[in-house]
């Protein structure tokens, strides 16, 4: 992208101030470069279920303890119930998945990794009831995010400008009831790099999806830390 880079692995996994490099989310006391997704935990379920709450308490109160009389305001607080009772939905389902699965680890052999440099990845996901994963897929995309002011509202565009698919691998499994896939990937070597900044952000993620007798059962999301060829042969 043409932004000259000035940082330090020694630091990695540090963000520092003016940083453009994201922070990913390592294993707690792995020693190891292995990526989390806290998404897939107890807690990130709770979120949904919060905001369901909201949408669906307050609007409803509003809706049965007042008269009727403007059917379009009736109208819009049924759909907020309704989104209010999506949302807990989903939070629940995700409880449930925490409930049985430990949540997604990803294990890069390199990381950062650098465009065009070809690399494996592992993924695993620990069974806690006996729930059975058969197969998993991955797929590898870049995400733009844009913040910018509208007026006096703060708006915030997501956009994928790129994905691949890395195809579909059976689940292998330990004693431990530990199922595992692994992929081979290629960041392309015209980039872009990882960038973060207050106002822009720059991405590649790794979703990994997993399947038992062909149902889709959960997602996990990584993001990824990718830096210049040139950049670092020129350093080297």
């Amino acid at each position: 992208m043409g932004i000259p880079l000035n940082f330090n692995l020694r630091g990695f996994g540090r963000k520092a101030p003016g940083s453009i490099l994201p922070k990913p989310d390592y294993v707690p006391g792995s020693g190891r470069r292995v990526l989390i997704d806290k998404g897939d935990t107890a807690a990130g379920a709770i979120v949904p279920m919060v905001f369901g709450v909201l949408f669906a308490f307050f609007p409803g109160f509003i809706l049965f303890s007042t008269p009727r009389g403007d059917a379009v305001l009736d109208l819009v607080l049924i759909l907020f119930v309704l989104v209010g009772f999506f949302l807990f939905s989903l939070g629940i389902r995700a409880l449930w998945i925490a409930y049985q699965f430990s949540p997604g680890m990803l294990t890069p052999s390199s990381l950062p990794v650098r465009c065009g440099e070809t690399f494996s990845i592992e993924y695993q996901r620990g069974s806690k009831t006996g729930s059975v994963i058969d197969m998993m897929s991955a797929r590898l995309y870049l995400q733009e995010t844009a913040i910018y002011q509208r007026g006096t509202d703060t708006v915030t565009d997501v956009e994928v400008v790129r994905s691949e698919d890395l195809g579909t691998v059976g689940a292998g499994q330990d004693g431990a009831g530990v199922y595992r896939g692994n992929w081979t990937l290629q960041i392309p070597p015209e980039g872009p790099s990882s960038f973060d900044s207050a106002r822009n952000k720059v991405n590649w993620m790794l979703e990994v999806t997993m399947f038992s007798h062909g149902r889709e059962i959960d997602k996990s999301t990584f993001t990824l830390i990718v830096i210049p060829e040139l950049a670092v042969a020129r350093d080297a």
